[in-house]
């Protein structure tokens, strides 16, 4: 288990209803998270 604080960097690879599933970085464990907790940045692809 980790803890994410604010600042700490998500990489979001799935968004499901509630939950957001990705990578927390740097650590490179990955888990869901509640989406609402969550700075979403836009795209940067887009």
């Amino acid at each position: 288990m980790v803890d994410l604080n604010p600042g700490d960097s998500f990489e979001v690879l799935e968004i499901a209803g509630v939950s957001a599933w990705g990578v927390a970085r740097p650590s490179g464990l990955v888990g869901y998270v509640e989406a609402e907790a969550l700075d979403l940045a836009p795209d940067a692809s887009a």
